[in-house]
């Protein structure tokens, strides 16, 4: 499983729902619109298989949710759903996809999409995932957060490596930076209060800063602590 999703909170929809699914696979497109059409009446369901269609119809159907699903080698590509979020932002799109490639999931969710879950879910994950979606709450799949989490942290460690730190003063910095005295470091990381004086030593020699104020502008400055 791909993860389950996160946070759904199921209502009874009030009104009808549009449904446009750009889909490639058949199986896909034939297999969802019998999962919804199941679960009410005020599913209107419609796809397209091409981007072609897809850019050309998307004007005229205006969905309330666009189910989209992208790849490196079939019609529909991350430019096509960018160009999606500039010229009809009031559709909510959702994203059904098995990419995990961090690089590509981060840039999705920083275009405005709500929602993106990976494609071998349960099916009863997407069919909350399409609900809730259309009721614009944000719905990432667990999966889809550690991809991004780990990117996060794979940015952290270049940045900890560029400064010739190791992870574990990479977390010391962070915890000085917040504030915490050298013992709270200690007691936070089940570290002796000499281990961490001499990697608080360490610290300050390599980067030639003297004082905590001197070494959070520079984590912040070097990405190395949000500021």
């Amino acid at each position: 499983s791909c993860g389950s999703i996160i946070p759904i909170h199921m209502t009874t929809p009030t009104k009808k729902i549009s449904i446009l699914h750009a889909e490639t696979q058949t199986l896909a497109r034939v297999r969802l619109e019998e999962l919804l059409s199941n679960q009410d009446s005020i599913i209107q369901y419609q796809s397209v298989s091409n981007r072609r269609d897809l850019l050309k119809n998307i004007s005229s159907l205006m969905p309330d949710v666009l189910v989209f699903n992208y790849g490196e080698v079939v019609s529909f590509s991350i430019a096509d759903l960018f160009k999606i979020r500039h010229d009809f932002p009031q559709i909510k799109i959702l994203v059904l996809s098995c990419d995990n490639n961090h690089s590509r999931v981060k840039s999705i969710m920083q275009s405005g999409v709500i929602g993106y879950v990976f494609s071998n879910v349960d099916e009863q994950e997407i069919i909350d995932a399409v609900f809730a979606v259309s009721r614009g709450e944000v719905v990432i799949s667990e999966e889809v957060l550690e991809v991004l989490i780990n990117t996060h942290q794979a940015s952290t460690n270049s940045l900890l490596k560029q400064s010739g730190l190791t992870t574990r003063q990479g977390e010391i910095i962070d915890l000085l930076t917040k504030g915490f005295t050298n013992k709270q470091v200690a007691d936070n990381l089940e570290l002796s209060h000499h281990t961490v004086h001499t990697h608080r030593r360490n610290i300050m020699k390599k980067l030639e800063v003297k004082t905590i104020s001197e070494l959070t502008l520079y984590a912040v400055k070097n990405g190395l602590i949000n500021s």
